[in-house]
């Protein structure tokens, strides 16, 4: 594979992380929504990570504001368990499963996002021609 079909393929898994992000975010306001127990603290987690991807799908999203909705991400989410704790008293204190599904495979994809803008970065010095497309 040439350099420049890598980088073009770097932005297509990129692409791909970027619209699961935003996918697993309007999963879990449906369940919220679902489960009438709308946490606006953890909603509004979950937009900022939206956000961020919608900079992602439109070229915008730097390695900063990754980080920088990540740790929005998980500071919302860590203030949510603190003040509601690990378990949910609505379905008979079952630990917060979704919760913790949702934020690792949240939190995982930006990571490979950064991941893949790193690599196109690199790709970019090496071979500075790819950035005609």
């Amino acid at each position: 594979m040439t350099r420049h079909n890598y980088t073009g393929a770097i932005r297509g898994y990129s692409r791909a992380a970027f619209s699961l992000i935003i996918f697993v975010q309007v999963i879990d306001v449906g369940i919220h929504v679902a489960a009438n127990q709308v946490e606006p603290v953890r909603i509004l987690a979950g937009v900022i990570l939206t956000l961020y991807s919608g900079l992602g799908l439109t070229g915008r999203a730097s390695v900063g504001s990754a980080l920088t909705a990540s740790a929005a991400y998980l500071v919302l989410n860590a203030w949510f368990l603190s003040a509601h704790g690990l378990t949910n008293p609505d379905i008979g204190n079952a630990p917060r499963y979704a919760l913790f599904a949702l934020v690792t495979i949240s939190i995982g994809l930006t990571l490979f996002s950064v991941h893949r803008r790193v690599e196109a970065a690199k790709a970019a010095v090496e071979d500075p021609s790819h950035m005609s497309d």
